[in-house]
């Protein structure tokens, strides 16, 4: 039997809504394990997470001055922690900018960057899109990702 007919046959959205049980479970599990860490390791996670985005951030307005440099304004940037050291962030600049030749060299700059500042306690990856108007927020959001310029 092929995905899509299972798909069919059966009310995958009333399964899915049917999980809240398990999914209010997991992130009960989630919460004891992270009470039971203590004061100490909580504190040290927070500020661990905080200077991973502070990091991200600062890495994010280095790239954006970048573009301005190749006359290229994003329309907006987007983070999303991946995981506790780790971020991706995604920007979005207009579809002629994002077709220009001159775009291809922010690339260098990417990779610059990602190269040098991973370590086992840290790593950023940054992603780019054209923004054509029809950019979701929600769905974005939904993924996991904050919006952070402009």
């Amino acid at each position: 039997m092929s995905i899509s007919s299972t798909l069919n046959s059966q009310n995958w959205l009333e399964k899915i809504n049917g999980t809240d049980t398990y999914v209010k479970d997991m992130l009960s599990f989630f919460n004891d394990g992270y009470e039971a860490r203590g004061v100490d390791d909580q504190d040290k996670i927070k500020e661990r997470l905080r200077a991973a985005v502070i990091n991200s951030l600062t890495y994010t307005h280095e790239i954006i001055s970048e573009l301005g440099k190749l006359d290229i304004k994003p329309t907006k940037a987007y983070i999303k922690g991946v995981s506790l050291v780790s971020l991706t962030v995604l920007i979005s600049v207009s579809i002629d900018d994002y077709l220009s030749d001159a775009f291809t060299q922010i690339y260098n700059s990417t990779y610059k960057i990602e190269k040098e500042s991973k370590s086992e306690n840290y790593g950023v990856s940054f992603n780019f899109t054209f923004d054509d108007g029809n950019i979701d927020p929600e769905a974005l959001s939904c993924d996991g990702f904050i919006a952070i310029h402009p």
